[in-house]
């Protein structure tokens, strides 16, 4: 098995949301053990963005983890993503022209 580490990067709108979609090759499987949101907005500043992270596409039925401390947390899990999948986390609630990111760490199985 190979190491999985790998991120993305969405610039906050002025509707305060942003959303990085990370796809799954399909010739590998993902599974992912840790997720890490953040921001790059001041560490003082009180305004905290919603971060859910979902499978395949934001929507009620996909989240599996949300924080309310989207800025900086992150998560731990062991969820198989098969190639073909996407790893989406959307950001609601932040502050317009941040930077927010999306890391995760797990392990790659390639498939034939």
């Amino acid at each position: 098995m190979e190491i999985l580490d790998t991120s993305g990067q969405a610039t906050v709108n002025a509707a305060g949301t942003a959303t990085v979609v990370i796809p799954v090759p399909r010739d590998q499987n993902w599974t992912l053990k840790r997720y890490t949101v953040l921001t790059n907005q001041s560490p003082t500043l009180t305004t905290m963005p919603i971060a859910t992270v979902y499978r395949g596409s934001v929507g009620d039925g996909n989240a599996f983890d949300s924080t309310y401390t989207g800025a900086r947390d992150s998560g731990d899990c062991d969820i198989l993503f098969m190639g073909g999948d996407n790893i989406v986390c959307q950001w609601v609630g932040g502050i317009a022209a941040t930077i927010a990111t999306l890391s995760i760490v797990g392990t790659v199985e390639r498939v034939r």
